[in-house]
This record gives structure tokens, sequence and C-alpha cells, in this order.
């Protein structure tokens, strides 16, 4: 199967954003996983993510916000594919992929990253010991 989400907000409260089998597509998107017991966003069993966030206004590249916690919740891909364009931020609970094949994000912040199997690509990184680059593709000195 094939979902296209509109450009807006997704809103789930104290549940889970569950997708197993179908691609998942949508361009100036925002999930939010709300509530005071907010669930997972899991793609699984062949799915596909393929998302951007919003470009301008109030949730400008926010892709995925999640007030989820403990290992439960938060963002994981098993067997499943993704490429996001956008900030996952899900501070409380865990990033994970399990068995996918290529998994690519602009920026994650999670309260752990794990990766089982597979590739995650994180585009949007620059690791604390390394300058960011410069035009030239050079990195930046560091005093």
């Amino acid at each position: 199967g094939h979902i296209t989400l509109e450009p807006g907000v997704f809103v789930v409260v104290d549940g889970d954003f569950s997708v197993i089998g179908p691609t998942v597509e949508g361009e100036g998107v925002t999930i939010v996983m709300a509530g005071n017991n907010a669930g997972a966003l899991s793609f699984s069993l062949g799915a596909k993510f393929n998302a951007s966030a919003p470009t301008s206004g109030k949730f400008k590249d926010l892709l995925v916000v999640s007030r989820s916690s403990g290992n439960l919740g938060g963002v994981s891909f098993a067997s499943a594919e993704g490429n996001m364009k956008g900030l996952i931020y899900t501070p409380n609970a865990p990033f994970a992929t399990q068995y996918s094949k290529s998994v690519k994000a602009s920026k994650i912040i999670a309260k752990s990253v794990s990766v089982t199997s597979g590739t995650l690509d994180v585009t949007g990184f620059t690791p604390p010991n390394e300058a960011p680059a410069t035009g030239d593709g050079q990195p930046t000195p560091t005093m």
C-alpha cells in the first residue's frame, strides 16, 4: 500500500503510530506523539517512511516530536526503510533501527540511538571533536 500525508501536523494522543508494510510519505509534515502516555512511532516489515518537515512556520524543521518516555516509546525501524528530512526529537525515549537496510535522517535528538544490522545515515551530524566544514569543504580551525 501507499499512504500520502498532506502537509500539516498529525497528533497522536496516548497511542502508537505503527506502520507495517506500506510506504508512508509526505512533504511539510510534523508528527507529534503526545499525551500522558505518549506512544511509539514505529515502521516495520518492509514499511518505508519518506517525509520532510515544514520549511516555514511554527513547526519549521520539526518532523517528529515525541513526548514518549522509556524503552517502549520513541521512534523505531525494524526491517523497514526511512528517508527523513527534519529534526526527530524524542529526548526521553530511544531511536532504534533493527535489520533495516537504509535509514536516513537529517538530525536526531534521542535518549539513545541504536543500530542493529543495517545503516543509519545522519546527514546533519557533526561529531563533537570535529569542527564544521568551511565553504571549501575543509574543517574550520578551532582554538
